[in-house]
C-alpha cells in the first residue's frame, strides 16, 4: 500500500492528465469511433508504462536481483516505441504494420538480452549495466520521434505562424526526449510517459482548434477565421483576392453534389499549391474563396493570380477572379465589395465567352 501511495504522489499530474483525456474522449463528437478507441487504448498503455517503470525502479532499489526486473525492463524499453507508433498511426492514418517492425526487432533483442546481456543486464548485486546495444532503444525511439515531427509538418497543418508554434513545441519536446535520457541516464526515463501524455493532450487540442478554424471539406481557413484575421491582421494585409467557381450549379445539377464537393476540393488544392507562403486562404461560402495577401506588392499579387489560373487550367474547373490592393485607410468591407464587383466582371466575361449560363 505504501508503494501505491508513493506512486500516486509522484505521478499525480500525469494521472490527472490521462484520466482527464479519457473523459474528453468519452464526450468527443469530432473523431470517429476507431480513432477514439485507439486513443483510449494508447492512453491505457501509457498508464501501464508509467506503472511498470515505477515498479522497476522499486525493484532496482532492492538489495537482491529479482527476475521481475528483467521483465519490467523489457517493457520499459518496448512500450514507449509501441505507444509512439500507435500515436503516429492514429493521427496520420497510416498503415502501422511496417511501422511496428523496428518495435518488434527491439522487443525481441531485449527479451534475448535477459539471457545474453546484448542490450542490458544486471549484476548479482542488482546493478544495471548496458550491453553492446544498450543505446539501441533510445536511437529507435528517437527516430520514431523525428518521424512524428516530420509527419506533423508534412500534414500541412503548419502553414500558418500560429500552427508552426505548436509544431515548434512538439519539435522541442521531441529533442528533449531524444537527448535528455542520454545526458541524465536513468533519472530522465520516468519523465517519458509524462511528456508523451502532455504531447497527446496538446496535439488533441491542436487538432480540435484546427477543426474550429478550418473548412471541413477543403481544409482551407473558414469564414470565422476570415473575420478574425480581417481584424487582427489588418495592418499586414496589402491585397484581397476574391475567387468564385464557374458553373458549380451545373456540376451539382448534372453530376451530383459529391462531384461538386470534388470540384471545390480541387480548386482549394490549386490555391494551396499557388500560395507562395505566408498568404492566408479562406473558403467563406459555397464556392467563394478569398486570399489575404500579406505585405505583397501588386506585381507579386498579379503573379500569384497567374499561378492560381495556371494551376486551375490543370483541372476540369475554372474560377472568376477579382482583386483589390488595400491601403492603410481602406475599410475592409468596402474592399470586399470592390473585389466582388471585379470578380463578377470577370465572371460575366467567362459566361459570354463560353456561351453558358450560371
Amino acid at each position: 500500500m505504501e508503494l501505491v501511495i508513493q506512486y500516486l504522489i509522484e505521478n499525480w499530474a500525469e494521472l490527472m492528465l490521462a484520466f482527464g483525456m479519457l473523459l474528453l474522449l468519452h464526450t468527443d463528437v469530432y473523431y470517429d469511433k476507431k480513432m477514439l478507441s485507439g486513443l483510449r487504448i494508447t492512453i491505457l498503455f501509457l498508464l501501464l508504462y508509467s506503472v511498470a517503470h515505477y515498479i522497476e525502479m522499486w525493484f532496482g532499489m532492492q538489495p537482491e536481483l529479482s527476475p521481475w526486473r528483467f521483465v519490467l525492463t523489457v517493457m520499459n524499453y518496448s512500450l514507449p516505441m509501441f505507444i509512439l507508433v500507435r500515436i503516429i498511426g492514429l493521427f496520420f492514418r497510416l498503415n502501422q504494420t511496417v511501422l511496428y517492425l523496428p518495435v518488434l526487432v527491439n522487443t525481441v533483442l531485449c527479451i534475448i538480452s535477459c539471457f545474453n546481456g546484448i542490450v542490458f543486464t544486471f549484476s548479482s548485486e542488482n546493478r544495471f549495466f548496458r550491453g553492446p546495444l544498450g543505446y539501441m532503444p533510445f536511437i529507435i525511439y528517437g527516430l520514431y520521434l523525428v518521424y512524428f515531427v516530420f509527419m506533423l509538418y508534412r500534414a500541412g497543418l503548419t502553414v500558418y505562424r500560429e500552427d508552426r508554434l505548436v509544431a515548434a513545441y512538439m519539435t522541442l519536446t521531441t529533442f528533449l526526449l531524444i537527448v535528455m535520457p542520454l545526458i541524465l541516464h536513468e533519472d530522465f526515463d520516468r519523465w517519458i510517459s509524462t511528456t508523451i501524455i502532455v504531447d497527446i493532450v496538446i496535439y488533441y487540442i491542436f487538432i480540435l482548434h484546427q477543426m474550429t478554424k478550418r473548412d471541413p471539406l477543403t481544409k482551407l481557413l473558414n469564414r470565422q477565421s476570415y473575420y478574425r484575421d480581417m481584424e487582427n491582421l489588418r495592418e499586414k494585409i496589402t491585397a484581397m483576392i476574391l475567387l468564385d467557381m464557374n458553373g458549380l450549379k451545373a456540376v451539382n445539377d448534372e453530376q451530383g453534389h459529391l462531384a461538386g464537393d470534388q470540384a471545390l476540393t480541387a480548386i482549394a488544392d490549386a490555391m494551396i499549391r499557388s500560395n507562395g507562403g505566408g498568404q492566408r486562404v479562406y473558403r467563406i461560402g459555397g464556392d467563394e474563396f478569398v486570399v489575404f495577401c500579406m505585405r505583397l506588392p501588386e506585381e507579386k499579387v498579379l503573379a500569384m493570380i497567374g499561378k492560381i489560373r495556371a494551376a486551375l487550367q490543370k483541372t476540369a474547373y475554372s474560377c472568376s477572379i477579382g482583386y483589390v490592393m488595400v491601403r492603410p485607410e481602406d475599410d475592409m468591407e468596402n474592399v470586399y465589395i470592390e473585389a466582388d464587383k471585379k470578380m463578377y466582371q470577370d465572371k460575366q466575361k467567362y459566361y459570354e465567352t463560353h456561351k453558358r449560363h450560371r
